[in-house]
């Protein structure tokens, strides 16, 4: 990833830590069809991205039935993603074991890279 999408390097780092273990090709949920897993050499049109940007997933944001997606450029307020490591709900949170507390600087993290740098990437990625 080009150094000067920080934003975007250190998302995917989150995403990758958070949700790779579990999100990636050879786990017992690979069915959901999300590969989180991002390696260092790989750039910004990764796995990651492809699995995620403008997809709709299983988990749709009540409020925003219509515009959910895993990850909704522009729109963290209807990115799955967010709104879910948000949650400390069983039925919504990620991770969803191993946390009592929202991670909040992640959210934050996370929340700026959907709305800041999701659609720049979408745009150059075909998604």
């Amino acid at each position: 990833i080009e150094p000067r999408a920080a934003l975007t390097r250190a998302a995917l780092r989150l995403i990758t830590t958070f949700c790779g273990s579990c999100h990636n090709r050879e786990s017992s949920i690979a069915s959901l069809g999300l590969d989180l897993r991002q390696t260092f050499s790989a750039f910004e049109c990764s796995a990651a991205i492809a699995t995620t940007i403008n997809k709709r997933g299983h988990w749709v944001v009540p409020e925003a039935q219509e515009a959910s997606r895993i990850v909704n450029p522009g729109h963290p307020e209807s990115s799955a993603l967010v709104r879910r490591i948000k949650s400390r709900r069983p039925i919504s949170q990620l991770p969803p074991i191993g946390t009592v507390v929202v991670d909040r600087q992640a959210v934050d993290l996370l929340t700026s890279w959907v709305q800041d740098s999701a659609a720049g990437i979408a745009a150059r990625c075909g998604h």
